[in-house]
């Protein structure tokens, strides 16, 4: 099948983790056999037009002079670093229509990742005729502004399917109004990350300056509100204060950094917290290998990869009871589960695993076997995509 996969992010050179969980699923589709044409938006640097790694064909178009917009911290962030930069919302919504326009007709169907392709999709199906496919990932369904509600409500009615990442993300699509008959929960699929070897192990944590045996906490995602990293510094900061002996490290980029920074400095923590920034994909596997447990903060959450990534690696969990959390991590038996905002209870957590070597083994071993459970490889995962194109274009 010719299947066309529009999207605000995509890969845009190796190790660029923007849109990676798309081409994941892209590229799974290309191994089951189906010729898959991904339109994504110009970034300066990239090629209008390419190969994947997987053998999709990248076709990138470009929205306006500055094309500062997608990519980076993602295009919410982006718009709150610099509110100019909503200047360019028109051109990338008119791009997207017009590249739905010139490539659906060459295709079986059009599948668009998160609400805003999928509206313009809509826009442009009514003259190609194309089923459209569109992913809600959560950040489009949990949206407070009203623009991004109104494409969101767009989506869900003009769709032939829509597939959302979790059961809680389903439940939200149906209140907007999705017709549950037509709303499909894929999850994507699970990463592999093997255990390393207890030198192994070793020889990456000193690779990364940690030089003595203890704890490390990681938390891997963009330092923006919504992932509140300030809930996880402040959890850390009360477990050092009551005793605790332990290492907490930021992996990802973004407008909360500096504040972090500043209240690493002001509360005397700067020889226990540590920043690497943006880490591309393998290195967050290797830190995650190397680590002994993950926590996370956030506000909202769809079914986050972050999770998944780490109780891969064999890693207990410590975060919020958000989104579909729950449905990866089991309170008391893969990790610990927290109402949002409690500082209180996550450093209680980070507490009893930081004394507890037995308990995060025996956690992050139960984790490595619910993730198998609950989460598909990736070939399953284009396997349920592909029963879903099927029944789309029969209709």
């Amino acid at each position: 099948m010719r299947l066309l996969h529009l999207t605000t992010s995509y890969p845009r050179h190796a190790g660029d983790p923007s849109g990676g969980f798309v081409a994941d699923s892209v590229q799974a589709l290309v191994r089951r056999g189906h010729a898959v044409t991904v339109a994504a938006p110009h970034a300066p640097g990239t090629p209008m037009e390419e190969t994947g790694r997987g053998g999709e064909r990248i076709r990138r178009f470009r929205y306006g002079y500055a094309e500062s917009l997608c990519y980076g911290e993602g295009i919410p962030e982006n718009l709150r670093a610099a509110p100019w930069r909503a200047v360019q919302i028109p051109g990338l919504l008119w791009a997207l229509y017009r590249a739905t326009c010139r490539y659906a007709p060459e295709h079986d169907c059009v599948h668009a990742h998160w609400s805003v392709c999928g509206a313009l999709a809509a826009a442009a199906a009514s003259g190609n005729k194309r089923p459209l496919i569109v992913t809600l990932r959560g950040s489009d369904l949990n949206a407070r502004l009203p623009l991004l509600s109104c494409l969101t409500r767009r989506a869900i009615r003009r769709a032939e399917a829509l597939v959302t990442v979790s059961d809680s993300l389903r439940a939200a699509a149906l209140r907007c109004g999705a017709d549950a008959a037509r709303v499909h929960v894929i999850p994507n699929g699970a990463p592999e990350i093997p255990p390393l070897a207890p030198a192994a192990r070793l020889g990456v944590r000193h690779e990364l300056g940690w030089m003595d045996d203890a704890p490390v906490f990681v938390m891997v995602g963009r330092l923006v509100p919504v992932k509140n990293p300030r809930l996880v510094l402040s959890a850390f900061s009360l477990a050092t204060a009551a005793g605790m002996d332990a290492r907490l490290v930021f992996a990802g980029d973004g407008s909360e950094r500096k504040a972090l920074q500043r209240m690493v400095r002001e509360s005397g923590l700067a020889s226990r917290v540590a920043f690497l920034g943006l880490v591309e994909p393998s290195g967050v596997y290797r830190l995650l290998q190397a680590s002994d447990a993950l926590v996370m903060g956030s506000l909202s959450e769809g079914r986050p990869n972050a999770v998944a990534e780490a109780m891969a690696a064999g890693l207990p969990v410590v975060a919020t009871r958000v989104g579909g959390v729950p449905e990866l991590v089991a309170d008391g038996h893969t990790g610990v589960l927290v109402n949002s905002g409690d500082a209180a209870a996550m450093s209680d957590a980070m507490q009893a695993f930081a004394t507890d070597g037995a308990l995060r083994g025996r956690m992050g071993e139960a984790g490595r076997t619910r993730l198998a459970a609950v989460m598909p490889p990736w070939a399953v995962h284009a396997e349920r995509l592909d029963a879903v194109y099927a029944a789309c274009a029969r209709r």
